[in-house]
């Protein structure tokens, strides 16, 4: 889903503008984004967190000439999915998995050869 779509169903849900809408979701992402460049944590409980994750500086390699190089230390977004996200995706996944019918083959197939062994132990 990207932006455009998020804003949609945003606004669909909402029952608002899509001009509002994406008011809404720009101000959100100006506020935590803000609260990052400050440092600062944004907890949403529930849903997760955005923190501030500071990368130590590390050895690296130009890939292009072999040198050598020092990667400087510095500071990135990290979101950290809240319990009740978690068990949401937790639950999607397993259903998708339970209507699959990857899985129902693979059971399929596994029944069959079963089946036909011990066909092949009775008759042959």
């Amino acid at each position: 889903m990207n932006k455009a779509d998020f804003v949609d169903t945003f606004a669909k849900k909402l029952g608002i503008t899509k001009k509002d809408a994406d008011l809404y979701v720009n101000t959100f992402v100006d506020v935590v984004s803000e609260a990052l460049s400050k440092g600062k944590e944004v907890k949403l409980i529930g849903f997760g967190t955005f923190k501030p994750y500071k990368r130590a500086e590390k050895n690296g390699v130009n890939p292009q000439t072999g040198e050598k190089i020092l990667i400087p230390a510095k500071t990135v977004p990290k979101f950290v999915p809240g319990k009740e996200l978690k068990d949401m995706v937790k639950w999607e996944k397993t259903n998708i998995r339970e209507g699959s019918t990857k899985k129902s083959r693979a059971f399929f197939n596994w029944r069959w050869l079963y089946v036909a062994k011990s066909w092949k132990e009775k008759f042959f």
